[in-house]
């Protein structure tokens, strides 16, 4: 009997507690999502196009409004959203790639509200992980991004995890099903689907010097875009003396019906002396047989220049040489890039390009861009001129 009576009482004090707990894991969860912070970000942008063999100059003015929330942290768990709209204010005479101007060049920031990120973030330790739609950005960007600069912003609908084993070393590894493009969030190229698999484990040798080894399947449901790439990146820093290394092999995916095999080499190296720094870099994507090294979910506006002409390389690949000299005048960052472009497997010129760019921060709260670029051409594309002046406010 006494023995039954024990089990009794604790089964009773079960009983008792079990809701106690359960309204303390409720209540922190309440207190969690009270004590979120909302935020605005508002950019306007004005972008001027002007390229041979189109009827019309585009000129695109453009608002995107960014509201989020983020919840503070409970059980490790935190919930965040973001809710993004673009706007034409005024006429839309561009060709947003959705709008059927075909008349106008393209400035690719088609109107519309969509979900931006929707994501529910665990940390506990070294481990990290996010499930949903989210920003997902590899090293440089230069092979997984999310275009950022672009109104609507690309991000994943993906699981990502990573675990910092120690101060060294951290390892990444990304499940993703559905990219949200830019070009959305209506039309055919809005979204591009798959099962997409990023592994990525990054060393940082000391604090000057880290590499950063990926593996990218890219399994797309579009067959003939799907690619596997495994690759290498090193950035090392020695005083004033900067450099960057990087290499990669790219072939066929698996329900590609192609059969090719390309080389990503990129490498360069920036001197900085006060306020002034000098970069002198290259790239060089090959090609086999007619199908060159691709990197579809780049940000790659931010690479072989802002005019755009290489979002897609060229069948005969491509080479892009170029040297940039950046410095500080009166509080505004300033940049100057020249690129000469010409293909990997021939000797055909593709022309040449000309970047400047000028960042302005009011305050912390207000900041002004302006850019510019000149692409001239050399038997590839059409020439074209691209200006833009952009304010971002955030709150």
């Amino acid at each position: 009997m006494m023995k039954a009576s024990y089990w009794t009482t604790l089964s009773i004090l079960g009983l008792l507690t079990t809701p106690m707990a359960m309204a303390d894991e409720a209540g922190g969860m309440v207190q969690a999502l009270k004590a979120g912070q909302g935020s605005l970000d508002l950019r306007y942008r004005y972008e001027f196009v002007d390229q041979d063999g189109k009827d019309k100059q585009a000129n695109a003015s453009t608002l995107r409004t960014r509201l989020g929330y983020q919840s503070g942290v409970w059980q490790g768990f935190q919930l965040l959203l973001e809710v993004d709209d673009v706007t034409a204010l005024g006429n839309d005479n561009y060709n947003s790639t959705f709008n059927q101007k075909s008349q106008y060049p393209v400035v690719a920031d088609p109107q519309g509200t969509e979900i931006n990120r929707a994501q529910l973030a665990f940390a506990h330790g070294g481990f990290k992980s996010t499930l949903g739609r989210q920003r997902i950005i590899r090293g440089n960007s230069r092979f997984i991004g999310n275009v950022g600069w672009r109104q609507n912003e690309q991000t994943y609908d993906a699981l990502s995890m990573s675990y910092q084993a120690s101060d060294n070393l951290t390892t990444s590894y990304a499940y993703i099903y559905n990219v949200n493009r830019i070009f959305g969030p209506d039309g055919a190229k809005a979204d591009l689907g798959g099962d997409l698999h990023l592994l990525d484990v990054n060393y940082a040798i000391n604090k000057q010097h880290s590499v950063q080894g990926f593996y990218y399947d890219l399994g797309f449901d579009k067959s003939q875009m799907a690619s596997r790439t495994l690759g290498i990146d090193y950035n090392g820093q020695f005083e004033q003396f900067a450099l960057h290394l990087a290499y990669a092999y790219q072939s066929d995916g698996s329900d590609n019906l192609d059969d090719f095999s390309n080389d990503y080499i990129a490498a360069d190296a920036s001197y900085q002396l006060d306020n002034i720094k000098f970069t002198v870099g290259g790239e060089r994507l090959s090609s086999d047989n007619g199908l060159a090294f691709q990197t579809p979910l780049a940000t790659l506006h931010k690479f072989n220049g802002f005019a755009d002409v290489f979002l897609t390389t060229p069948a005969d690949g491509l080479e892009d040489l170029y040297v940039t000299l950046a410095g500080k005048v009166a509080n505004i960052k300033l940049s100057a890039s020249y690129h000469d472009y010409s293909a990997s497997e021939t000797s055909q010129s593709y022309g040449s390009e000309l970047n400047v760019t000028a960042v302005k921060a009011l305050d912390k709260t207000f900041k002004v861009i302006g850019k510019l670029a000149t692409y001239d051409e050399d038997g590839y594309q059409s020439d074209r001129t691209k200006v833009w002046l952009m304010i971002h406010a955030q709150f």
